[in-house]
């Protein structure tokens, strides 16, 4: 067969074989491959691709058998050497076999230092084990994630570590790992919020309001973020809550989820009009908040004031109706 046509078959088989891959044809996907590699003993991308194909399926050991056949060729050159070797090591993983894994990994490391999915897996596993010094080892001796300057993939690694110790009951260990992940990146909004939650599981209610609201500063801004600032205001009982709700809402006076914190602490300091007040300014830019809406309405029957309660939720049916049927007239034309 002549050469160009060769080629030409082999790359219409493979457009095939990744259609049906796809496509979720993973049959037809392997038979085009095996084809190829019938036809052609150095096809290497049509051999790695069958091996990912198999490890895809689940069948680990045929991946495996495929990735170290091909270690044992003499003309693989180095850079596919080191892919193989990569694609044998993400086998060993799948397979469950965690300490052969990091092994294979630590070998394409050897030839390539600076192989960033290798980095990415090799950190994973060490993590995976409870290692976390040697996942942080792992990033620091071959620059992965850290770069001079740049901390915040360190800072990263700290907090997952940290969540871990939380949940197997370390919470001394896990409140210094954030203390310094957050000195590492103060922008770490992940950090903040776990700091804050170990402080409030302590009863530190100051502590873990400064938490939160360095995560707000940073760029956090959830419903379940500011109803644990406005837990911790209610515990604290002073105004400091309620000033720095309204110090973000001058520079963000747009966020809704803040707003609709203001209105909880307002109303945890007996503020009921003035917290209604904030419900129906809000309302009046935002009709279709359904949150806002119903904490309006649970707040006014909350103060046995029922009628004004109903004509809330008749203004929230009418607007909802509305929207629906403005988005159904819409979607006709």
């Amino acid at each position: 067969m002549p050469r160009r046509a060769m080629y030409g078959s082999a790359e219409a088989r493979l457009r095939k074989a990744l259609q049906a891959f796809l496509g979720g044809d993973l049959e037809g996907a392997e038979q085009e491959l095996a084809e190829l590699v019938r036809a052609d003993s150095n096809d290497m991308v049509a051999y790695l691709a069958l091996a990912h194909l198999y490890r895809e399926r689940g069948e680990v050991g045929r991946a495996l058998r495929i990735h170290q056949n091909l270690l044992l060729r003499s003309d693989l050159n180095p850079e596919l050497r080191s892919r193989v070797q990569s694609a044998l090591a993400a086998d060993l993983r799948a397979g469950g076999f965690r300490d052969r894994a990091i092994a294979a990994y630590e070998e394409v490391l050897r030839a390539e230092p600076r192989r960033a999915d290798a980095i990415e897996a090799l950190v994973g596993l060490h993590v995976e084990a409870g290692d976390y010094a040697a996942a942080i080892a792992v990033q620091r001796r071959t620059g992965g994630w850290f770069r001079a300057g740049d901390p915040k993939r360190e800072a990263e690694l700290l907090v997952t570590m940290a969540r871990h110790e939380y949940e197997e009951g370390r919470g001394d260990d896990a409140r210094k790992r954030l203390r310094k992940a957050v000195k590492l990146d103060p922008s770490s909004t992940r950090a903040h919020v776990l700091l804050g939650d170990i402080e409030a599981e302590r009863d530190r209610h100051k502590q873990a309001l400064a938490a939160w609201c360095a995560a707000v500063a940073a760029g956090a801004a959830s419903d379940e973020l500011w109803q644990r600032i406005s837990a911790a205001h209610l515990q604290l009982r002073g105004d400091r809550g309620e000033s720095f709700v309204r110090a973000h809402l001058e520079r963000n006076p747009g966020d809704a989820a803040a707003r609709r914190a203001l209105a909880r602490v307002l109303v945890a300091g007996g503020e009921i009009e003035a917290a209604l007040s904030e419900l129906r300014e809000l309302l009046g830019r935002e009709p279709h908040d359904e949150r806002a809406r119903a904490q309006l309405g649970q707040l006014l029957l909350d103060e046995k004031r029922e009628a004004e309660a109903l004509e809330a939720y008749r203004d929230w049916v009418a607007v909802h109706l509305n929207f629906r049927t403005t988005a159904h007239v819409e979607s006709e034309v």
